[in-house]
């Protein structure tokens, strides 16, 4: 990753391709899982899902950095919650697509709704608590 941002003067299209290696190299994968699951090697097609999804959202969230950089204030705090969140919204809603075929994807679904909120509402408080000691030492 380059930690510097992009100077304003350069497109989108560059930000692309600096990252594009890990994009591409994800996209494949996921290809890949997609031929092993209709092949009926699970083991296959979860490991390869599993590398396809880490590698995108190493790009999502590298890209998030960059573009947050760029908007400033409030925007890019809305730019890194969106970028961390959409990860998990199309994963939930990859197994609710299975929830005709599996009686138990609706609960997984469910289950992992209620965690993803417990565990932000979690952090945020524990940043609100952790930020307000340090602002107000007592």
């Amino acid at each position: 990753m380059n930690p510097d941002p992009l100077p304003s003067s350069q497109s989108g299209l560059a930000l692309l391709r600096m990252y594009h290696k890990e994009s591409i190299v994800g996209l494949l994968l996921g290809l890949a899982a997609l031929i092993f699951h209709y092949m009926h090697n699970p083991y296959l097609a979860t490991l390869t899902a599993a590398i396809s999804i880490a590698l995108i959202s190493l790009t999502v969230s590298e890209v998030a950095e960059v573009l947050a950089e760029r908007l400033e204030e409030p925007y890019g705090s809305f730019v890194l919650t969106f970028s961390a969140v959409i990860v998990e919204i199309i994963l939930l809603f990859l197994i609710l697509l299975t929830a005709s075929q599996n009686a138990g994807a609706m609960e997984t679904v469910k289950g992992g709704i209620i965690s993803a909120v417990i565990v932000d509402m979690n952090v945020l408080l524990g940043i609100a608590v952790f930020v307000g000691g340090l602002a107000f030492k007592e």
